[in-house]
Formats: structure tokens, C-alpha cells, sequence
């Protein structure tokens, strides 16, 4: 059994209460989103991968990511 502040880790997902990224990654991957939004060029695959990587994990954090990358047309 697990104390509430730690961390239950397999393959990368946090799977405490609910299966998650861990926030470290959450972070990451939004920040470099909107990096890449602010920016001109198109995302790459890896990078509309990762965006949609984190809205099938956890649907409330990805999917104001989805739907601004989405409104910009840079994401299928």
C-alpha cells in the first residue's frame, strides 16, 4: 500500500487514482504545444503524436490542447 504522496509508476503512467502522466510530462508537452503554436512552422508527427498521446491518458488535460492546435489547423 501506497502513502497518497507517492507516486505509483508503470511504463511512464502515474496510476495512483486515476491512470495519468506524471505532471512533470503534462508540463512538458503543453509547453512545447504552445511554443510551437506561437511559432509559424507546422508540428511534426512526434509532436501531434505526443499532444494526442496526452488526450487518450487524460482526456481533461488533453483536450484544450487538442482543441487549440485544432483551431490553429496544425493537428487532424
Amino acid at each position: 500500500m501506497y502513502r497518497e504522496q507517492n507516486r505509483q509508476q508503470l511504463t511512464g503512467l502515474v496510476l495512483n487514482q486515476k491512470i495519468n502522466l506524471p505532471r512533470e510530462k503534462r508540463k512538458e508537452i503543453i509547453g512545447s504545444t504552445k511554443a510551437a503554436l506561437r511559432g509559424k512552422g507546422e508540428l511534426s508527427g512526434s509532436e501531434q503524436g505526443r499532444i494526442l498521446w496526452l488526450g487518450s491518458v487524460n482526456a481533461d488535460a488533453g483536450s484544450d490542447v487538442v482543441k487549440a492546435v485544432r483551431q490553429q489547423r496544425k493537428l487532424p
